[in-house]
């Protein structure tokens, strides 16, 4: 226990002063050659990020951008990845990794306040040094580093989308009976809740 709690405090300072300690850099960036715990842009991938910003700054919708990425071709970040062996090697797979666009991964990339500069960590933490088990932190309890790396997106571009977002949400419909299961059901692998997906085939 002091051992992890001596390394956390570690990750918190380094988490303060704009350095990034994941293994793999998330779409949009890659890991410096030259500087330790820093990130720098990847073209290609940085290119596509600024161009969901725009769209959804311009009222698209996440599932018509998806629905464009994929029409033209466009790699997914997994897919990206993996071409680029930028993957770390992995050869697992993750709750949520997909290698084509979807509605869920342009939402996550248009509510990654990390493309504007800054780094955000401690959104989880452990509740136990003996469990592997997370909980969600406070949002005000977030160690956010501003200027950390060189922003994607302006925070305006990013601002504007973010409204777009919130237009956009899903209003329940008058008559329509809510979903008496939401937030019951979890996956028996990974233990997350399941989520209901809205189409012809219902899933």
């Amino acid at each position: 226990r002091d051992i992890s709690e001596k390394v956390r405090c570690i990750q918190r300072e380094k988490m303060e002063k704009g350095e990034y300690l994941c293994a793999i850099a998330f779409y949009g960036y890659k890991r410096s050659e030259t500087k330790k715990n820093r990130l720098e842009i990847d073209g290609p991938a940085a290119e596509t990020v600024r161009r969901i910003f725009r769209m959804a700054a311009e009222g698209t919708k996440p599932t018509q951008i998806a629905s464009v990425l994929n029409a033209e071709h466009i790699p997914a970040p997994l897919a990206y990845r993996r071409e680029n062996h930028t993957d770390g090697m992995r050869g697992w797979k993750v709750a949520g990794d997909t290698a084509y666009w979807s509605r869920e991964n342009v939402r996550r990339i248009i509510s990654d306040e990390r493309y504007t500069g800054c780094l955000v960590g401690r959104k989880r933490t452990k509740v136990d040094v003996s469990q592997k088990r997370t909980v969600k932190v406070p949002r005000e309890d977030w160690i956010v580093a501003k200027d950390a790396h060189e922003a994607i997106v302006p925070r305006e571009t990013y601002e504007q989308a973010q409204q777009v977002i919130k237009h956009n949400v899903r209003k329940k419909e008058p008559g329509k009976p809510s979903q008496r299961f939401r937030g019951l059901l979890k996956c028996a692998v990974c233990g997350r809740t399941l989520m209901r997906m809205r189409c012809k085939k219902p899933y």
